[in-house]
């Protein structure tokens, strides 16, 4: 019954965590915790919340002498799910106050369309093309790549693609493909089929490296995909920046692109926040139990915000030419409304006027009966 108890609070806290690579590193933190505190899962699981207190505790004061302060709030969080999956409480904001302050952080730079550009140019193939363009087009966390198949994407209108980031999960959202990189990603898959890879809707959409496409493939993790990033840097010569004392770099190889999808929507006057929050995956206070957006309404406000995600300067001009053009259309039109309201406005008029001129030729004709 113990063993059966047991299991159970390390299944609940594996179900809890949203991603496999969250639940490893929480895994691992909570490994080198248990280790310091000489204990196992099952011991430490048959400790009272008093006990648990103390260690904690004990545990903050030991890491603060040792760890960058940013470094103490993920372990400790680690700690806290896995005492919540166990079924014990603790006084988590006595802890909370035992936290060093914050140090200012790098890598809060994003990669520029120019930096991007250089990318493709030194790209070497069709998958490092494709995934570069993926991810400065959706914005996603690298991380969706491990799981993300290829029933998770859809056709829409334009040659835009939506993607279903986490499908089938309750953190389930929507982002999207423009036209330009789901032409790239429209290649890389034609290259696996043409290679005698079986693609299907169950092919993860970036697979390992293979020898034989015929056999079994493997999503590209997030370590193997940010090695992809990190080998089209060094062939383009496009280097970062680091301060001595920190590890991170001014522009961090993942997120660079997340940083620069965020920004370009945020800074679009006519792009919904609140949509752009979801489309970014950011869950704020209440919104997730009221704002039931369509897909249609959150792709109208991609749309908008593509014109500057787009990464080709000529694919990006003949695009604002377009969108020109409709303008100078939807203009033309409502000048043709206006006139067309006008003429029949003047014809109203017109009729007005006969019927007064009718109405006074009769008055006089009964003044002349009478």
């Amino acid at each position: 019954m113990l063993m059966n108890k047991n299991l159970r609070f390390m299944i609940i806290f594996k179900e809890s965590i949203r991603s496999e690579r969250t639940y490893k590193i929480y895994k691992y933190y909570n490994d080198q915790f248990l280790r310091w505190a000489h204990k196992d899962y099952v011991s430490f699981s048959l400790l009272s919340s008093s006990e648990i207190q103390t260690l904690v505790e004990d545990y903050v004061i030991y890491l603060k002498r040792r760890l960058n302060p940013n470094s103490i709030a993920p372990r400790l969080a680690a700690i806290n799910k896995l005492v919540e999956a166990i079924g014990k409480e603790y006084n988590k904001n006595k802890v909370k106050r035992l936290l060093p302050e914050k140090v200012k952080l790098a890598g809060g730079k994003s990669w520029s369309t120019q930096q991007i550009q250089k990318m493709l140019e030194y790209a070497d193939t069709k998958r490092a093309k494709a995934l570069v363009h993926f991810l400065a087009a959706s914005g996603i966390r690298i991380g969706v790549l491990e799981d993300l198949k290829l029933k998770n994407i859809e056709e829409v209108q334009g040659g835009c693609k939506l993607i279903k980031a986490y499908a089938g999960t309750k953190w389930e959202y929507y982002t999207f493909l423009h036209h330009e990189a789901s032409k790239a990603l429209d290649e890389y898959i034609q290259e696996r089929r043409s290679e005698g890879e079986s693609v299907d809707d169950e092919s993860f959409v970036f697979r390992q490296r293979y020898v034989l496409a015929r056999q079994r493939p493997k999503s590209l993790t997030r370590e193997a995909a940010t090695g992809v990033i990190k080998r089209v840097l060094k062939r383009a010569r496009i280097e970062r920046t680091r301060d001595e004392k920190s590890v991170r770099y001014d522009i961090p190889i993942d997120t660079g692109f997340r940083k620069r999808y965020n920004s370009i929507l945020k800074s679009n006057p006519n792009v919904s926040y609140a949509i752009a929050e979801r489309l970014m995956d950011h869950r704020t206070n209440l919104e997730s139990h009221y704002l039931h957006t369509p897909v249609d309404k959150l792709f109208e406000e991609y749309k908008k915000a593509i014109p500057e995600l787009i990464i080709d300067d000529s694919e990006r001009l003949k695009m604002r030419n377009q969108i020109l053009e409709i303008e100078k259309s939807d203009l033309e039109k409502k000048n043709l409304e206006i006139e067309q309201l006008k003429i029949e406005q003047q014809k109203i008029i017109e009729d007005l006027k006969k019927v007064k001129a009718r109405q006074e030729r009769a008055e006089k004709y009964q003044k002349k009966i009478i």
